[in-house]
């Protein structure tokens, strides 16, 4: 049932992708088993459910400054739902596609990536970034090699400036 409700929001494409990942469902009591405890936004949306009602909520992870001129792409070869937009010389992550499988955050050699509610306060203002590039760029849905200078970049801090929309 879960699966023909999603195929019929997003297509088959979309939920034969989630599917076979095994991304299955839990329901709000917490019961182990066969279901994996995170719930996709697309599934909530597909079922009419609210966030907040029958089924456990679900957040994004955010891509923050320290990706900037560094780009690497390890985070894309283990996402599930291809939730991740490539800019000029950055990667974004769609709120709406984010699963918060959590498998993106060790990949990410500079440590850019966050749960929304664990993003430091310095770090706050690229939720909001995050959604509105994610509209704007394309998926970018396998490993690329990183600029040639990308290690250099991830030693600088301070990069908000540099970014390229």
């Amino acid at each position: 049932m879960f699966k023909a409700m999603l195929a019929e929001f997003h297509g088959e494409e979309k939920c034969e992708s989630v599917w076979r990942k095994g991304l299955f469902f839990q329901d709000k009591t917490g019961e182990p088993g066969t279901v994996h405890d995170k719930i996709p936004a697309v599934f909530a949306k597909c079922a009419g459910i609210v966030r907040t009602g029958g089924l456990v909520a679900t957040m994004a992870y955010i891509v923050t400054e320290s990706c900037i001129k560094c780009k690497y792409t390890d985070c894309v070869d283990v996402c599930p739902v291809d939730c991740f937009r490539e800019g000029p010389n950055m990667l974004v992550i769609d709120p709406e596609e984010c699963i918060d499988c959590t498998l993106c955050v060790p990949e990410c050699p500079v440590e850019a990536i966050f749960a929304e509610d664990d993003v430091p306060p310095a770090q706050r203002d690229w939720i909001p970034i995050n959604a509105e590039l994610s509209k704007a760029w394309k998926p970018i849905v396998e490993r690329k090699p990183a600029p040639a200078d990308a290690d250099e970049w991830a030693k600088v801090k301070e990069k908000k400036h540099l970014l390229e929309r």
